[in-house]
């Protein structure tokens, strides 16, 4: 990413840290990636079927609770 321009290193707020920082070239990448993300997801989701979809995402949600409360 910083060879192609798409972000550059900046010191950071101590010797042992550097932040990084997205330039504009960066930044639409990061938009044409999402725009494509977008349209691949509808599709998919088109193909799923919205109703599947939903319930899906319930389930995983469900199954994230589940496993988030007996690791404590």
């Amino acid at each position: 990413m910083i060879r192609d321009g798409w972000i550059v290193l900046a010191a950071g707020t101590d010797a042992r840290s550097r932040s990084a920082k997205i330039t504009k070239k960066g930044m639409q990448i990061l938009a044409q990636a999402g725009k494509r993300w977008d349209g691949i997801q509808e599709r998919i989701i088109g193909n799923f079927g919205p109703k599947a979809y939903e319930a899906l995402m319930s389930e995983l949600d469900r199954l994230a609770d589940c496993a988030e409360s007996a690791s404590q």
